[in-house]
């Protein structure tokens, strides 16, 4: 199916491959693990973070997140050849469904955890230009904050220390300066370990947000510390610096603005109201009358898309498949999205499953240029 990704793995010049001890191994291991997820299905507020886990650790193999279509096909088929007359069309749909459901829940994780993972030049340039701003951490500290209060004053507010005068000389903004200038290098120190880093700014994240940071403030704080960088670091703060820079405070605002803004959906999550089960009811028996004429319906569906908004097609790879009510590429993606929604559709019985499901989903289409305006259209 994809011959270059032999190229991910030690074993690639193990021949001939069906021999490979190192390709068993591996093979063995994988479907192991997937035999402890299927296992843990029961459980899926338990499986969740182990897949998040899975997925986040394969960044720094160079896994992307197309591959896990190409696992898929491979998993179903190897599955259809174990099972031979065992493998059913409900037994594939099952099959296909859990897969999809693992698959919602790891890609993000592996895209996540791929923001963080930054080339060995670029965590070297951001290593030593650090390494020269920490040689003086409390000065430099202090510097970092009074920018971040001469570009935004109502965000002293946000601090304890708001009422001290003068600023400059305040003690608490010093410790706290300190403490952040410290928690600054334990984070470069460890940008290429997405196994210790991830976790760490996500509970940063969390912690900033009880205090009511909110998801602009890094804006305003990474515009701040760039300005101390180029204070310091003067004529060796040059372009490469720069982007280097931008990569790792891209990464760090990612991953803790993505953790401050799950904590805000969990305070305010609404329960299921009561009385939706005769909707629910309504919409599943509607939606087993599309699913009737599935294609057609999909087709129509992604036209209209188009009909409202012209220039969403060209957010898609079969913008230039013309006439486009015949395009093979768009036919197949719309089929893939009406599935999605007959998913989404069954699991409203079920709404406690289905949210993580369609964060997952909506958080993977960030990627494709998706923006909020696209889901009213």
């Amino acid at each position: 199916i994809a011959p270059p990704a032999l190229q991910l793995f030690s074993f690639k010049d193990e021949l001939p491959l069906e021999q490979s001890p190192g390709m068993k191994k591996h093979a063995t291991g994988v479907l192991q693990t997937v035999g402890d997820a299927v296992a843990g299905l029961s459980d899926v507020k338990a499986l969740i973070p182990v897949l998040e886990a899975l997925g986040g650790r394969h960044a720094k193999y160079g896994v992307q997140p197309e591959h896990f279509a190409i696992i898929g096909k491979a998993l179903v088929w190897t599955l259809e050849q174990g099972l031979g007359d065992l493998w059913t069309p409900e037994v594939k749909e099952a099959w296909t469904k859990t897969y999809a459901t693992i698959q919602s829940v790891m890609e993000p994780a592996l895209t996540q955890a791929a923001a963080v993972l930054h080339s060995s030049k670029c965590k070297l340039l951001v290593e030593r230009t650090w390494h020269v701003v920490a040689q003086d951490m409390e000065a430099n500290g202090v510097k970092l904050f009074l920018r971040v209060f001469d570009v935004s004053p109502e965000a002293l507010q946000l601090f304890s220390f708001k009422h001290d005068q003068p600023l400059a000389q305040s003690p608490r903004l010093k410790k706290h300066a300190l403490v952040f200038m410290r928690l600054m290098g334990k984070i470069i120190s460890c940008l290429d370990n997405v196994d210790a880093v991830v976790p760490m700014l996500k509970d940063l994240g969390e912690q900033h947000a009880v205090f009511g940071v909110m998801p602009e403030h890094f804006i305003m704080l990474g515009k701040s510390l760039f300005w101390m960088l180029k204070q310091v670091l003067g004529h060796d703060w040059d372009k490469e610096v720069n982007e280097a820079w931008i990569e790792a405070y891209a990464s760090i605002q990612s991953v803790m603005e993505h953790s401050m803004l799950n904590l805000s959906r969990a305070v305010k999550r609404p329960r299921e109201p009561k009385g939706d089960k005769r909707v629910t009811a309504l919409v599943q028996e509607t939606w087993r009358l599309v699913a009737k004429k599935l294609d057609a319906h999909a087709v129509k569906f992604f036209l209209k898309i188009f009909e409202i908004a012209p220039p969403a097609l060209q957010l898609f790879s079969f913008k230039d498949e013309v006439p486009l009510e015949q395009s093979p590429g768009m036919k197949k993606h719309a089929i893939g999205v009406m599935k999605t929604v007959g998913e989404a559709v069954a699991g409203l019985s079920d709404v406690k499953t289905l949210i993580p499901v369609l964060e997952a989903l909506g958080g993977r289409h960030a990627q494709y240029g998706v923006q909020p305006e696209h889901f009213a259209i």
